[in-house]
């Protein structure tokens, strides 16, 4: 028999030190995530910048979740 217990049990799950990495082809749409995201009581970690990788570059941890959004579009570069 295995038994386990938690203090956390049904309780919602943890997003501490989450990122999720969305890579786009379009920049117009990455910005309009960017924007929503920041303008929507998240955290802007990384401004949108153009990278030394060659890549347009942001993060926002959003400010429902404190999900980390790492952003990457290629295109027109």
């Amino acid at each position: 028999m295995i038994s386990a217990s938690s203090d956390d049990y049904g309780k919602g799950a943890k997003t501490e030190n989450v990122s999720v990495i969305l890579g786009l082809d379009n920049e117009d749409e990455m910005r309009a995530i960017y924007e929503k995201l920041s303008s929507e009581g998240g955290q802007v970690k990384v401004e949108l910048q153009k990278t030394f990788f060659g890549a347009l570059h942001g993060q926002v941890a959003d400010g429902k979740n404190g999900i980390t959004w790492v952003m990457n579009c290629f295109a027109g570069n």
